[in-house]
């Protein structure tokens, strides 16, 4: 039961990764984050910034961080001309340079909708001047959380920011978990019946070999439980089936009966 229970909440993990925006982080956040940068610095002019993600909230960090005074430059992870958008005034570079670019940067920030770390905590630690003023503005996170326990490093993230974040289902991810419960239910409820179903076969079988189902012999008796036992599927079944179905299923019998 257990291991159908998980299957199943796997499954219903992996639509709502795919269908449903699970959380909305604010575009108040690179603002915040910018706010504190630039107090925690003294002042952004001059300095050099990191943004690791080209989505809405990279681009709005990298625009903020620039207007601010800082050289930006911003990660891609594919460049398809005349559709990939970068702010003015800010440079651009291969998602795959990103700790080679972190070397002499002054401020990193993360904001990419990525599964996994953008930055490791072993992968950081090995570069020699690394940025110290970190900020992850990803759900879930994209900075490893112990690279903000280094020495000298400040890493800031959506909550330590004081952004608030919407962190309830939209009505498509609540219909997504529904099914899903739907389907476990349905599976422990056939589950529960199964040694109800071995019964009744059981009582038929027995009814059948005995010969005195109404008075008629076996062969006579089997044809007719075998009748009933279809009116009784299909009568209670309607709905879930098309006469196509009911074709397809009887030609698999004959073809069986031959065989």
């Amino acid at each position: 039961m257990l291991e159908t229970l998980f299957r199943t909440a796997v499954w219903a993990g992996k639509e709502l990764r795919t269908q449903v925006r699970l959380t909305e982080v604010p575009p108040s956040a690179a603002s915040r984050a910018v706010e504190v940068f630039a107090r925690a610095a003294g002042g952004l002019l001059g300095k050099r910034a990191l943004v690791i993600g080209n989505g809405e909230m990279g681009r709005l960090s990298a625009r903020l961080l620039r207007e601010a005074g800082c050289a930006v430059t911003v990660t891609l992870r594919t460049y398809r001309h005349g559709e990939t958008v970068v702010p003015a005034g800010c440079a651009a570079a291969p998602y795959e340079d990103r700790y080679r670019l972190l070397e002499g940067m002054d401020i990193l920030l993360s904001a990419t909708a990525s599964p996994h770390y953008t930055i490791g905590l072993e992968e950081f630690r090995a570069v020699k001047r690394p940025p110290r003023l970190l900020a992850d503005l990803a759900i879930p996170r994209d900075i490893a959380p112990e690279v903000g326990e280094l020495a000298g490093v400040r890493l800031y993230n959506i909550d330590t920011l004081g952004c608030a974040v919407a962190r309830t289902l939209p009505p498509e991810g609540e219909a997504i978990l529904e099914e899903a419960l739907e389907r476990f239910r349905a599976w422990a409820e056939y589950r529960e019946s199964l040694p109800a179903i071995q019964a009744l076969k059981d009582a038929v079988r027995a009814r059948v070999l005995s010969g005195d189902l109404a008075g008629l012999d076996a062969e006579e008796s089997a044809v007719l439980a075998a009748e009933k036992t279809v009116e009784l599927l299909t009568g209670n079944l309607k709905g879930c089936f098309t006469a196509e179905d009911l074709r397809a299923c009887a030609q698999k019998i004959r073809a069986h009966t031959r065989t």
